[in-house]
């Protein structure tokens, strides 16, 4: 292994990929620590969106779907671009969680459709754990569907605390700037993506616009910092992977977030 570059490089990898995965588990611990009472965010405009409970397929399925296909897709195929993606996602956990321990920001969740401000305050504060297990009795023994099921499995392992930055948007907007540097045409693929997604966390009620902008600010900073400044771009572009090599990162990518799903929703 000593005198084989490509191994080296490979196992170099699959360390980055591992120390990413810690300090992503550092999430949980870091949702329980904060320096200050929690803030809101919260605009006209984010009251006015309206509770699209489907909207819970992209913010789950397709965001880590995106996640696990990309490191996959980097760590394998294009490893001249891996370091400079690797090191500013973890950068940006990294200040993320920074900011939730100084600056907590809280979402007010809908565990069912208050009918005004007022609302949504009151049942928040009263009762939360009365909120929590009439949510999830009636996601059982009532007729309502998956999207009301998986969403609100979501708000119960999920903390309302740690929302700005989102996370969702500044990881779908690294990965889209990555695809980006990388090839325009994925680029152009993996933009709407990340707009979707960021999307998609304003409809199922986990974020609010400003955690949005925040979030995909960070990663576009972060991003062009390693990018231009700490890594250098690549003098010749690395061949593309087949159709099926493609195809096969993705059936492992879709492996993986079966896995953590499992773990996440069932362990």
């Amino acid at each position: 292994m000593g005198n084989n570059p490509g191994k080296r490089e490979i196992a170099k990898n699959l360390f980055l990929l591992l120390l990413y995965m810690f300090v992503n588990a550092l999430y949980g611990y870091v949702a329980s620590v904060h320096l200050t009472e929690p803030h809101f965010l919260f605009t006209p405009i984010d009251w006015a969106i309206p509770l699209n409970p489907p909207s819970v397929v992209i913010y789950i399925y397709l965001f880590y779907s995106f996640v696990f296909f990309a490191l996959l897709y980097f760590a394998t195929f294009q490893r001249a671009y891996f370091n400079q993606l690797i090191f500013s996602l973890i950068t940006i956990h990294l200040v993320s969680y920074a900011v939730y321990i100084i600056y907590p920001v809280m979402m007010i969740r809908p565990y069912w459709a208050p009918s005004n401000l007022f609302d949504w305050v009151f049942w928040y504060y009263v009762n939360p754990q009365f909120l929590q297990n009439w949510l999830l009795y009636n996601s059982i023994h009532s007729n309502l569907d998956a999207f009301h099921w998986l969403l609100w499995m979501v708000y119960a392992k999920d903390t309302p605390l740690n929302c700005f930055p989102s996370l969702h948007a500044a990881v779908s907007t690294m990965i889209a700037y990555g695809f980006w540097q990388e090839k325009r045409s994925y680029g152009w693929i993996s933009w709407p993506i990340a707009v979707a997604v960021m999307i998609s966390t304003l409809l199922v009620r986990q974020h609010v616009i400003l955690d949005e902008i925040s979030g995909a600010a960070l990663a576009l900073i972060v991003g062009y910092t390693f990018y231009k400044k700490v890594f250098k771009t690549p003098e010749t572009q690395p061949k593309s992977p087949k159709p099926l090599q493609t195809i096969l990162i993705l059936i492992v990518a879709e492996t993986a977030f079966i896995l953590y799903l499992y773990m996440y929703f069932i362990l």
